[in-house]
């Protein structure tokens, strides 16, 4: 993380990776199961709704991590922010990322 408090791009950054794994078969029973508990989380109110999207994201995928940023505006400046972070780079919770860096990548 650099110093103020906003994650690297190559960090967080593994799409060349997302090209050599092969394809999971599907589970649907886990599928199934995940998507009940994002009902049921839903169905009350919570401010950890995004937490657990990411987190059931991660155990479906079996990812090292998983990730929801959301588009600030700030001082004139637009930024990512991660609201929600499960795995290896949960330390990046809350941290920020110039929105630059994002179309890098998307582009």
């Amino acid at each position: 993380m650099s110093a103020a408090g906003s994650a690297s791009l190559d960090a967080v950054l593994a799409t060349d990776e997302l090209a050599k794994r092969p394809a999971r078969e599907p589970d649907l029973g886990r599928e199934n199961l995940a998507l009940l508990q994002l009902a049921v989380e839903m169905g009350h109110p919570s401010r950890h709704l995004l937490q657990r999207v990411v987190e059931v994201t991660l155990d479906l995928c079996g990812a090292g991590s998983a990730g929801l940023s959301i588009l600030e505006h700030r001082d004139g400046k637009e930024r990512f922010r991660w609201h929600a972070v499960a795995g290896s780079l949960r330390d990046t919770l809350w941290s920020m990322a110039p929105i630059v860096t994002s179309a890098t990548w998307a582009s």
